[in-house]
């Protein structure tokens, strides 16, 4: 299943056209693997579409989404909202949130709840944790990412041991750190009622050596790494976990 999300990503569409269009066939890509691993529990190429009455009936009506207001995080709180899910939509920017967020309620009819949280900063997910408390959540997209330090810098390369430890630790936080303490969460929550998902946005640079990328890359695979650990560990539970594998997306 990794194998093939990641080609459906890299074969999407090419960098810088339609930056729209990539994101909705990635995300109906990840749905469909979803809802393969689902009934089949076999990967499939290329898998057959997402009923929506099925999705709705295996993970409840609320799915709560990190980095969801732009880019892939916003295809998936489209397409979500379009199979009838109620959202919960976490970004640090309350402006963009909001828009986001009115937008879905008007095209979907679903109810739209925001959360403003910088989940680069340590602890900043107990407020994500406090504020979706009691909302049912029985889906979780982590899609929130720090960015790059070589993009922090505009694209300038400096050497790993060249960059101050802070700012490592940083990246690690946002891009590993605070998705293994959300998912520790709604993995709990969800077993404990033996239902939910867990969907995790990766990177193929967790797959390979990524000079100028060392600490993001190596959080990512952490973070593959774990996502593929609990579809093992949290499948007798009825928690079913996918992890995607995206390449460059031509999106912010």
């Amino acid at each position: 299943m990794m194998g093939m999300l990641d080609a459906a990503a890299a074969g999407a569409a090419p960098r810088g056209q339609e930056a729209r269009r990539y994101p909705y066939g990635v995300i109906v890509c990840f749905l469909s693997a979803f809802a393969v691993a689902v009934f089949t529990h076999k990967a499939v190429s290329p898998p057959p579409p997402v009923a929506k009455t099925d999705f709705v009936r295996r993970y409840g009506r609320v799915a709560l989404i990190t980095g969801a207001t732009q880019g892939v995080g916003a295809e998936f709180a489209e397409q979500l909202a379009a199979m009838g899910f109620n959202l919960v939509l976490v970004s640090r920017t309350a402006e963009t949130l909001r828009k986001r967020a009115q937008g879905i309620e008007e095209r979907h009819g679903v109810k739209v709840t925001q959360i403003v949280a910088e989940l680069g900063v340590k602890g900043s997910e107990q407020k994500v944790i406090r504020e979706a408390s009691g909302l049912g959540v029985s889906l979780y997209v982590g899609n929130h990412a720090g960015t790059a330090i070589l993009a922090q810098d505009g694209g300038t390369r400096r050497l790993w041991v060249d960059e101050p430890l802070e700012r490592h630790l940083s990246q690690v936080e946002a891009t590993f750190s605070s998705h293994l303490r959300l998912c520790h969460h709604y993995a709990r929550e969800f077993a404990s009622v033996n239902r939910g998902g867990i969907i995790l946005v990766s990177s193929t640079t967790a797959t390979k050596a990524s000079p100028f990328l060392a600490t993001y890359a190596s959080s990512k695979a952490a973070l593959t790494s774990l996502g593929t650990t609990l579809w093992y560990e949290l499948r007798p539970l009825n928690v079913d976990v996918v992890v995607g594998l995206l390449a460059g997306p031509a999106t912010p």
